[in-house]
């Protein structure tokens, strides 16, 4: 009887359903019984009940998120974290992500039955019992993608403030929107490899005006103080300077080595060209004779250029200069090369001289982003355009600033950043959080 009657008082006093009324805010709230739905979940697809609340403040019923299920979404919440993330990370198709979701989820079809043949058991008793079959679709993954994006876009450096590292390296490439060329361009700490803005251009290659907006609006969209930038990391190209005059006066220019290198091979393609006619015509050898000679000259040449921009400290590389002044500059054909080197021997050995710390000599952190980036868009080509371009571009940065390198070590290689991610090496405490949690998917 006791034991009942602290039961009952308990009842009273904390009802079961103490949450407040979503619309309203009252206390006043109950249970107002259940309706039926189906839970479409990684382990199966089967028949539940969801409760509904009443309020008697606002006389109206209200909503209570599910934690499994997000309000209005056909598919568990987990279904759609697992669609993501499998795509992100591990690669392939939006259609070869959702015939294996759709393989856990339907046990005993599809390639449920390349894991475990004796899934066709379990796939009979529930045809037996009517269990719903789940068609998931592709372009149902695809837009909760598209929809991840938009929750991207509004979220970019809400994550916490990343330590900014002083090099801020910028590159572009180009990218298919539904047949039509355009491009894309990239900010990102030379330091940490976190990128602050992946950005559609409208063209091809990026304006002036168009970068200098971007390098203005940076501080308000992901908290980049452009005071704190004292490096410039890109290839060179032209549309940058009159940027950097105008918003960024104060940094040094740090030239990429490898695009050098590749400006360096274009010019020595010319000079390995005329060695070949002359040995052929001068000295009377053949086809192939003249291009094996024009081939050690040329890299004789590119031994003295290497010397100079991979050079391992500035004594090395002013030695490199001295002997270029000795062996080659007296050969009219390589002119334009040494016009190169000297023009661009100060940005081209900037890490040299300790100006920043952790300063690299080539353009890399662009490289990997972009070859990462490339890796997932090429399956989208066909599905893209403008507005759903931008979505991708936001998730996919969210992604890879959240993605933490790996930390085992390999026979033929290390991973210096081992169980971090980018804002990680930017010193932002993100903790257990993921990247999907950061959206709220």
């Amino acid at each position: 009887m006791i034991a009942k009657a602290v039961k009952f008082i308990k009842a009273i006093l904390f009802p079961p359903n103490p949450r407040r009324c979503t619309n309203c805010g009252g206390w006043h709230t109950k249970m107002n019984g259940t309706r039926p739905i189906t839970d479409r979940d990684v382990g199966g697809a089967k028949p539940a009940r969801h409760q509904n609340y009443y309020c008697h403040d606002c006389k109206k019923p209200y909503y209570v998120p599910d934690p499994k299920r997000e309000k209005g979404r056909w598919y568990a919440r987990q279904v759609y974290r697992k669609g993501l993330d499998m795509y992100f990370h591990i690669g392939g198709s939006w259609r070869k992500v959702a015939e294996w979701i759709r393989s856990e989820i339907n046990v005993g079809s599809e390639r449920s039955l390349i894991w475990n043949p004796l899934n066709w058991r379990l796939w009979r008793r529930k045809s037996k019992r009517k269990a719903p079959f789940v068609r998931l679709s592709h372009t149902t993954l695809w837009r909760i993608a598209q929809f991840a994006g938009g929750r991207a876009r509004a979220m970019r450096g809400k994550y916490g403030e990343a330590k900014n590292s002083g090099i801020l390296g910028c590159d572009e490439t180009g990218i298919l929107i539904r047949g039509i060329s355009a491009g894309l361009q990239v900010l990102v700490d030379g330091a940490s490899r976190l990128v602050w803005r992946l950005r559609r251009l409208s063209s091809t290659t990026a304006d002036q005006a168009s970068l200098q907006l971007t390098l203005e609006s940076l501080a308000d969209e992901v908290g980049l103080k452009l005071e704190d930038i004292k490096v410039w990391l890109s290839d060179g190209a032209s549309a940058y300077d009159g940027v950097i005059g105008m918003v960024l006066w104060w940094v040094v220019k740090k030239r990429c080595v490898f695009h050098l290198q590749r400006n360096a091979w274009s010019i020595l393609e010319g000079y390995r060209a005329k060695l070949v006619r002359q040995g052929q015509a001068e000295l009377g050898l053949s086809r192939e004779e003249a291009e094996a000679l024009a081939k050690v000259a040329v890299r004789a040449v590119m031994r003295t250029v290497r010397r100079i921009w991979m050079a391992p400290n500035e004594r090395e590389a002013f030695l490199g200069i001295a002997e270029w002044h000795r062996r080659w500059a007296e050969v009219a054909d390589l002119a334009r090369l040494g016009r190169l080197i000297e023009q661009t021997f100060h940005e081209a050995t900037l890490h040299l001289k300790g100006t920043v710390p952790e300063l690299g000599r080539t353009s890399n952190v662009c490289e990997w982003v972009f070859r990462w980036y490339k890796w997932r868009y090429g399956q989208l080509v066909e599905f893209m355009s403008p507005s759903g371009s931008d979505n991708f571009n936001a998730l996919w940065e969210m992604h890879y600033n959240f993605q933490r390198y790996q930390v085992r070590r390999e026979r033929k290689r290390s991973y210096p950043y081992g169980g971090k991610c980018p804002l990680e090496l930017a010193e932002v405490e993100i903790g257990m959080v993921s990247w999907l949690d950061a959206l709220r998917i």
